[in-house]
């Protein structure tokens, strides 16, 4: 429940960051999500997925990102989980899968590829969008750094190192008090996993000593290089 209602208030949040940036950026920088293909052109490519289970489905959407496939990857999943991806760097080499666990209507299915490199996807099990289409709803990335993680662990080795003037050139000032009201300096924080679902954009952080913190950020201000794209903090 604590991380539903923590998924909530980020949906919130990011909604409220794109109806800022639609009203008062003006068209030059709103920048909405690529349109999914139909399910008609879809279909035309994979054929019918509406009753296919979710650990394979999960397979083919992996597969596309494997393959670079944009086409693949909106069908099965979004333009958000595309733009991530394939940003950061999770396209290309073969993805091997180590586990899978049902939960809450949904299938999370585990990844790896080379050293380290992680990749885990959320299917609903469940009540598909339409003819199924779009039914990956999240992935979540680890020990890839593209532009987003690497924007993140610049904050956080600002935090670390108690160079505050650095950190509020790259987060909103409540994020910024946020973190050295935790702790002046941070001292041993790093960026675990990067997760893209439904409308925003968070990273994991965590401590040697075990404390974990989420980092809510405004992908879309990070491609177009602006300041203060980390937007909000919850720790634990």
């Amino acid at each position: 429940m604590h991380t539903m209602r923590r998924a909530n208030r980020w949906a919130a949040l990011a909604a409220g960051m794109i109806a800022t940036a639609t009203v008062g950026a003006g068209a030059a920088e709103a920048q909405p999500a690529p349109a999914r293909p139909t399910a008609i052109e879809c279909a035309a490519a994979f054929g019918e997925v509406a009753t296919l289970p979710a650990i394979d489905y999960g397979t083919r959407f992996v597969r596309a990102v494997e393959r670079g496939g944009k086409f693949g990857t909106q069908c099965f999943g979004s333009g958000q989980l595309t733009s991530m991806l394939f940003t950061e760097g999770a396209t290309g080499g073969v993805w091997t899968q180590t586990g899978a666990e049902a939960g809450w209507g949904e299938l999370h299915i585990s990844y790896v590829r080379g050293a380290g490199e992680t990749l885990d996807v959320t299917v609903l099990l469940g009540g598909r969008p339409g003819s199924g289409w779009g039914a990956v709803t999240e992935a979540r990335v680890g020990g890839i750094r593209g532009p987003v993680s690497s924007y993140a662990a610049t904050l956080v080795a600002a935090w670390n190192r108690g160079d505050r003037a650095s950190a509020a050139r790259l987060a909103e000032s409540s994020v910024v008090a946020a973190l050295w009201a935790h702790g002046n300096p941070g001292k041993d924080w790093r960026v675990d996993t990067l997760t893209a679902r439904r409308g925003f954009t968070v990273v994991s952080i965590s401590s040697r000593s075990g404390e974990r913190a989420e980092l809510l950020i405004n992908a879309a201000a990070v491609a177009r290089e602006h300041g203060q794209a980390v937007k909000a903090v919850a720790f634990g």
